[in-house]
C-alpha cells in the first residue's frame, strides 16, 4: 500500500529542477491543487510520471511549496521535495487521471 498523503503528477515537459545548494528538487506550475491540498501534502509523497501508463521517473517527500508570483505561470503551485529511490518505479493506482494529476490522497 502506498503511503498517505500522496499525489501522482504527469510531467511530460520536464518541470523538475534542482534547488541550489541543497539535495532537494522543485517540480512546478501545477494549477489545480489549491492551497488546502498543498498544505495537506507537505510531508507527503510526490510521484512524477512521463505518461499515465508508466511508472514514476522521479519523486520524493514533499518538504514545502510556493506559489509562482509572476509571469506565465503566476498563481501556480511549485512543490519542493527531497528525492528518494523509493519514489521511482511506482505505478499510479488504476483509475482516471484528472488533467495532469491523479490520486490526490490526503
Amino acid at each position: 500500500m502506498l503511503p498517505r498523503p500522496r499525489i501522482h503528477l504527469l510531467d511530460k515537459i520536464g518541470h523538475v529542477w534542482p534547488v541550489a545548494n541543497t539535495d532537494d528538487f522543485e517540480s512546478g506550475y501545477w494549477w489545480r491543487i489549491g492551497q488546502k491540498n498543498a498544505d495537506a501534502l507537505v510531508g507527503g509523497h510526490l510521484y512524477l510520471h512521463m505518461a499515465q501508463s508508466e511508472t514514476s521517473h522521479h519523486g520524493g517527500v514533499i518538504v514545502g511549496y510556493r506559489i509562482q508570483a509572476d509571469g506565465k505561470y503566476a498563481g501556480r503551485y511549485i512543490f519542493r521535495f527531497h528525492p528518494t529511490p523509493e519514489h521511482i518505479g511506482i505505478f499510479a493506482m488504476p483509475g482516471r487521471w484528472l488533467f495532469r494529476y491523479k490520486q490526490l490522497v490526503l
